[in-house]
């Protein structure tokens, strides 16, 4: 018994409109009748006769194909396996009603009636005048029933390219093939084109009539063979189940077959014409439809298929500001989407170009076309804007002042801001305020005050001014020097941030160290100068990253005197 593998196509329809060629075998017994001795093997395999003498069997297909569209089906032929087996199988294309011509050597194409084609594939040698075969078996092309190959169309030819001989046990591919656009007949065996011929089937076969029925005929006579066929694959009435997007506006479905009847289900408004050859369906929701379709020649075939209605493709958006003087377009798009069929492709200009990846970067201001298009095709849109710094900020620290040692001086900084800006002073030791714009300065040593704003939409500005203070003479053999840099976790000598001084130098009253954003992360009160304390690089117990800090000390001399200095040191990991 011969069996069969066929595994179904999804199709995804996005489109409006849509022509639907449909492919396969699902129910395909149900498209065929079977006239005579012909008994169904399985799904999709016949015998048309038995090794029995005799007999008389075909397999047709309900309804008429439109010829002025290409044809194409394929399958398997088994003829036995007694070399004087008889007597072959005959693909016919004929427009009357479902039957069979006679027995024996006709193949039961021989004296059928009306208008046909008819391509043989003969496996007995009839040696006599009344059909004139050669010795081997063979194909040829004959019409309107007649067999004897002095008036064949075409043939006959040696049917396998190797073996003259095909009753031999073996099942044997076959496609045969009709392309409208050039007339063109095109038989393969085996996997080998054995023939092919240039006829025009409605008007030089069928008179004019697009519309035939097509099918397989058999015959034993004084020999026998079980002339058996599978057809595999054949552009038949079969539709399959079907993804719409949520978006769709339904899809059009042309049957290809006229001359035939319709019925579809269900007349829930989602089909426009329910007796209709081309129908528009517009479901709402995942319908199940049945159609119905018949001729004047025998039953109807019924075929049912669903379609799917894909949920909506959700999309959300996370945005970042873009522009903050003086970094450049810095914003960023990061989109989340679901449901549909991941994966998913991203478009931020309105569906020219997507890529897979879901984040978009250094972009610029202004309104992005969000697309998402998922597995099948489905898409989901939506616009977003990235905003930039529009803040006109003008800042100035001041200008750089000279005081002595006790002196205090007003700053004589700027600002002017369109919009929200809120402003700080680091270090804030000898201001009098470090959030007002213009405070009184009254460092007791040199400073470099740093003033630094921030506007709604997170960008930064600043600038800085110098304070020197001049200290008085007698306090110029005060010595303090103060390291620039040093190696945490070295095992050396430079391994923590200490004061250095002459014997002048009493005591370090006061040492603070702050990050560059203005933090304080370290702070250490009245520790003898030259010693190993100090700060040894760390914050909550945590080594600091490798950069540049910010130290703010108060140094006591032995003469009573107090003397501040600030400056930067740099922590190298």
């Amino acid at each position: 018994m011969h069996s069969l593998n066929y595994t179904q196509n999804h199709i995804l329809i996005k489109n409006l409109f849509v022509f639907l060629f449909f492919l396969g075998c699902k129910g395909l017994f149900g498209q065929f009748e079977l006239i005579g001795d012909a008994v169904q093997i399985d799904d999709n395999t016949f015998m048309l006769t038995e090794d029995i003498l005799n007999e008389n069997g075909s397999v047709w297909h309900r309804l008429r194909h439109d010829f002025t569209t290409d044809f194409e089906v394929e399958g398997t032929f088994y003829f036995g396996e007694d070399e004087d087996g008889a007597d072959g199988i005959v693909f016919v294309v004929q427009d009357v009603c479902i039957g069979a011509g006679g027995l024996g050597l006709g193949i039961g194409y021989g004296g059928f009636p009306g208008n046909s084609l008819g391509i043989e594939f003969d496996t007995y040698e009839n040696a006599g005048g009344d059909v004139n075969d050669p010795s081997f078996d063979h194909i040829a092309v004959s019409q309107d029933g007649n067999v004897n190959h002095l008036f064949n169309l075409l043939g006959p030819i040696q049917m396998h390219p190797s073996n003259a001989n095909v009753e031999d046990g073996n099942w044997y591919n076959y496609t045969i093939k009709y392309t409208a656009s050039t007339n063109l007949i095109e038989v393969f065996f085996d996997g080998s084109l054995r023939l092919n011929y240039f006829i025009d089937i409605v008007n030089t076969v069928l008179d004019g009539n697009p519309y035939a029925y097509w099918g397989f005929t058999s015959a034993t006579g004084g020999f026998s063979a079980p002339n058996s066929l599978s057809i595999d694959n054949y552009k038949a009435f079969i539709i399959e189940d079907t993804v719409l997007c949520a978006s769709s506006s339904g899809i059009t479905i042309d049957m290809q077959f006229s001359g035939a009847s319709y019925t579809w289900s269900p007349d829930d408004g989602s089909i426009d014409d329910i007796n209709g050859q081309v129908v528009t369906l517009t479901p709402q929701e995942t319908t199940t439809y049945t159609v119905s379709q018949s001729d004047d020649c025998l039953g109807s075939i019924e075929s049912s298929f669903t379609i799917f209605i894909e949920s909506p493709i959700d999309i959300n958006t996370m945005l970042e500001v873009a522009g903050c003087l003086p970094e450049g377009p810095n914003g960023s798009i990061l989109i989340a989407a679901e449901n549909g069929s991941s994966p998913y492709l991203y478009s931020i200009d309105g569906g020219n170009s997507f890529v897979p990846d879901n984040l978009f970067t250094g972009l610029e201001a202004g309104t992005y076309a969000i697309v998402v298009t998922d597995a099948l095709g489905c898409d989901a849109t939506t616009s977003v804007e990235i905003v930039t710094t529009q803040t006109a900020v003008i800042m100035s620290a001041g200008t750089d002042q000279v005081i002595q040692q006790g002196e205090s001086v007003l700053s004589d900084a700027f600002l002017q801001v369109d919009g929200n800006l809120s402003i700080v002073w680091t270090p804030s030791e000898g201001l009098s305020c470090d959030t007002c714009i213009n405070p009184l300065m009254s460092p007791t040593m040199s400073t470099t005050y740093t003033l630094s704003g921030i506007d709604d939409y997170g960008c930064t500005f600043s600038d800085e001014v110098y304070i020197e203070v001049i200290l008085p003479q007698n306090q110029e053999e005060n010595t303090v020097f103060i390291p620039n840099i040093f190696t945490p976790f070295s095992n050396d000598d430079n391994s923590t941030f200490t004061i250095f001084g002459n014997e002048n130098l009493e005591v370090i009253s006061k040492l603070q160290i702050y990050d560059r954003w203005g933090n304080l992360i370290f702070e250490q009160n009245d520790f003898e100068p030259n010693s190993i304390d100090g700060w040894n690089g760390t914050y909550d117990g945590q080594p600091v990253q490798h950069g540049v800090y910010v130290y703010w000390l108060e140094a006591a001399f032995v003469d009573g005197t107090k003397s501040l200095y600030s400056g930067d040191v740099m922590v190298i990991n």
